[in-house]
């Protein structure tokens, strides 16, 4: 005899045996409940448009576990699905962190160009405008404006002269033509800037890494999730058969409360899962620089990832690379310091306009020449500050040594974990098998009064602590297959 269909679209009714049932939602739990009244077997859902349950009557207990999977996938289908790609792209385009190191680079860059523009001329303008019955002044400004006479040589009027105004206008033109030091100094800002743009390469590493590792907590997290719910639906599916069997006497009262013991521990799982994965969604939003922490659902499938490694040395790690390139700085600084003590030769030119108007001034006089300035001996301070900066540059690279070292280990350290990891996720695939053949078998056989409850219910527990840390331990090969990267700067293709 065929087994009768029916379709029902969600608000209408399911008709069954003669009985209607409303269809109020989509809620594993309720969904759940009309399977039950309804003895369904399957739910399949159509692809696009309106939603519609296809359902088959035959026996419950069976086919809960599919039913409530595919309602809590139905429940989440409200919710943005993100891919790894676009938590990638938003994050290299939105995070803060990274503005702030792209603005290091521009301060940097803007501290090499201070110092190029050492060896350009300066250029100055200034005017002054004075009054004063200073003798010494007073003659002087006479002298300057070129209005000097004979009556201005009289003693009395040299010794108590009339007030007298000035105005001066003036433009310098200095040119450095010999200034080692600041050739260095020029130097050191160059490297000074490449440390920066090298640091801000490895924040940009360092949040891809930091994104990759998210979104495998959130791909274990969701995982975990599904195989709690269609737990939780397996449980209630068992607590409603054995309620049933307590109705008829083939149980006991103390099998309906085991059942709802166990019932209430996987809820208590589920709800921290759920927790779990909402503050890994806020991670990610976060790491995107979403202002507002949206919900989402992982759409790429949580799969072992392919293990790419390089090796750590300072040639190819940005971090390393911004290490030396400060030390290159340090060395130039030091140099500069070194180079203090030899002279400085600069030209200048400066051309002044005077008068006794503040307006309308008359005599230009020009100076021009060569100026050397040399300070060979500063006492000792110059000797200790150049010692002070060799014993930074030995700490220095004393600390980049270490620091090319350290790394090696953490590369071994990674690498040994990844291997160890990849024993576990084959041990752990293995494991889920065998416990979802044993609770076939043992619900089989406890269907037929040939097994107890408390059987039944460890094998539940079983199989769903198999899948989880299945699903963990594939996530954790994944983050450390990331981990790997990074710290080998081997980067993943987005």
């Amino acid at each position: 005899m065929r087994v009768p269909v029916c379709i029902a679209e969600q608000g209408s009714e399911i008709i069954s045996q003669g009985t209607a049932y409303k269809v109020t939602g989509l809620h594993p739990v309720s969904l759940l409940r009309i399977l039950q009244l309804s003895n369904v077997t399957y739910v399949t859902v159509a692809p696009a448009g309106p939603l519609y349950l296809r359902i088959k009557f035959q026996d419950m207990f069976r086919t809960a576990l599919f039913a409530a999977v595919m309602a809590s996938a139905l429940s989440i289908r409200s919710q943005d699905t993100l891919s790894l790609k676009q938590a990638l792209d938003r994050t290299l385009s939105q995070n803060a962190q990274l503005r702030v190191q792209e603005m290091a680079v521009a301060a940097a860059k803007g501290g090499y160009d201070q110092a190029r523009a050492s060896w350009l001329p300066q250029l100055s303008f200034s005017y002054s405008y004075l009054a004063t019955d200073d003798p010494l002044n007073a003659f002087g400004f006479r002298l300057q404006q070129g209005s000097i006479e004979a009556s201005d040589f009289d003693p009395a009027q040299l010794n108590d002269p009339e007030v007298r105004t000035h105005a001066t206008m003036a433009l310098s033109l200095r040119q450095p033509l010999f200034n080692l030091d600041a050739a260095r100094m020029r130097k050191a800002q160059l490297a000074a800037r490449d440390a920066a743009d090298w640091q801000r390469v490895r924040t940009e590493e360092g949040l891809t890494f930091a994104v990759r590792k998210a979104y495998a907590d959130f791909q274990f997290l969701h995982q975990a999730r599904r195989a709690a719910v269609a737990a939780t639906a397996a449980y209630e599916a068992h607590e409603q058969l054995v309620s049933n069997y307590l109705e008829q006497g083939l149980a006991k009262r103390t099998d309906l409360l085991e059942v709802g013991v166990a019932l209430n521990e996987v809820r208590n799982r589920l709800l921290e899962i759920e927790s779990n994965s909402e503050n890994a969604g806020n991670l990610l939003s976060y790491l995107m620089g979403e202002e507002s922490f949206n919900r989402y659902v992982p759409s790429d499938s949580l799969v072992v990832v392919a293990l790419v490694a390089g090796e750590a040395t300072s040639g190819g790690r940005s971090d390393l690379r911004a290490v030396e390139a400060g030390i290159a700085s340090m060395e130039r600084m030091y140099e500069a310091e070194a180079n203090d003590r030899l002279p400085r030769l600069n030209a200048f030119g400066e051309y002044k306009v005077y008068g006794e108007d503040p307006v309308n001034l008359g005599t230009g006089t020009f100076m021009a020449g060569l100026q050397l300035n040399w300070e060979f001996f500063k006492g000792t301070q110059r000797t200790h500050g150049l010692r002070k900066r060799r014993f930074e540059l030995d700490k220095a690279r004393t600390e980049m040594a270490d620091a090319i070292q350290r790394a090696r280990l953490d590369v071994q350290v990674v690498k040994n974990e990844c291997r160890q990891l990849e024993a576990e996720i084959a041990v752990r695939k293995s494991s889920a098998q065998l416990a979802a053949e044993t609770k076939k078998i043992l619900t089989d056989r406890f269907r037929q009064g040939l097994e107890k409850t408390v059987d039944v219910l460890r094998a539940e527990a079983v199989f769903l602590e198999a899948e989880i840390l299945l699903y963990q331990a594939i996530s954790e090969f994944n983050k450390k297959s990331y981990e790997l990267e990074f710290i080998t700067a081997k980067n993943r293709q987005k």
